[in-house]
């Protein structure tokens, strides 16, 4: 009987399994997101498509995978997941090397500056939020209410 001898993943990698895991999805979930273009780790091993291809997932293609899992598991649709990646590509990103906020319906790309970009909604649009004004806000406006509630019971 023949057996075929799989080759040695490329240094700094890992096999599928592993990067399922890691990423927090079952793997036919995993290589359907590699199937449909979603995904794109590096093949190895075989011709990409065949199910004899062998991926190697790096770290950023790791990342990519649980920054995706993370999106549907917060209640975007896998068709928003991949006009969130489309848009992040065409602003020369990846899905592995941007931070993203989302409410569940839209996902936001957090730039610095306290700027968040819509990804779905209305691409691109930039909309600015003083997170940090708002945090110093809230803190004053609660200690102020806090500061109410304590003079009515005394009063």
């Amino acid at each position: 009987m023949n057996k075929r001898k799989r080759c040695d993943l490329p240094p700094g990698c890992i096999n599928s399994t592993a990067a399922a895991r890691i990423a927090g999805v079952e793997m036919p979930c995993l290589l359907k997101w590699v199937r449909t273009g979603l995904l794109r780790p590096e093949c190895y091993a075989g011709k990409r498509g065949a199910r004899t291809a062998a991926l190697a997932w790096r770290i950023p293609d790791v990342l990519a995978a649980r920054t995706i899992a993370q999106l549907r598991e917060q209640g975007l649709s896998l068709q928003r997941v991949r006009r969130v990646n489309a848009a992040i590509k065409a602003a020369g990103a990846d899905l592995a090397g941007v931070v993203l906020w989302t409410d569940g319906r839209d996902a936001f790309r957090v730039l610095a500056g306290d700027q968040l970009v819509s990804m779905i909604g209305q691409p691109g649009q930039h909309m600015v939020f003083p997170l940090s004004a708002w945090a110093d806000l809230v803190t004053q406006e609660v200690a102020a209410e806090v500061e109410r509630v304590a003079r009515s019971k005394t009063g």
